[in-house]
Parts: C-alpha cells; structure tokens; sequence
C-alpha cells in the first residue's frame, strides 16, 4: 500500500510511504496519512479531507498513456 504523508497546516503532501500489509507505522506529529495506492499523487499535491479530493500542484501536466508503464502493448517482430 502507498500513502501519502500530508501535513496537517497545509494539507500538502510531502513524502509518500511503501507499507506491507499489515504493517503499523504513525507519520510523525503534525502528519496523516491518506492511501494512495493506484493513484497519481505525489508530493506537492493538495488534499482536501472534507472532499477527499487532490489538487495537482501548479505545472503538474498529467502523463500520456504511452508514458505510463504497462499501458502501451510491447511489439515482438
């Protein structure tokens, strides 16, 4: 599972997290952590907990699906 580490004042993610199942960890004081397994946030982006939704930051340009790995078929000649 991926989290993101958000900060509490500012609602801006600033690190992400790799948890195995089951694992137990608490972000430091002043941090929460929201799941965001197959999504794309990352740091700089904004967190809105009252809608659960992200804000990209400023200049985010969203990749093509021919930069996204695995989306894309391999072509064998």
């Amino acid at each position: 599972m991926i989290y993101a580490v958000i900060n509490n004042q500012t609602n801006i993610v600033e690190n992400t997290v790799v948890l195995n199942e089951g694992a137990v960890w608490s972000p430091p004081e002043g941090y929460y952590i929201v799941d965001i397994t197959g999504t794309e946030v990352g740091n700089d982006w904004v967190y809105d907990p009252n809608t659960q939704q992200w804000t990209p930051p400023v200049g985010y340009v969203a990749p093509t699906n021919s930069e996204i790995p695995g989306t894309t078929p391999n072509v064998i000649e």
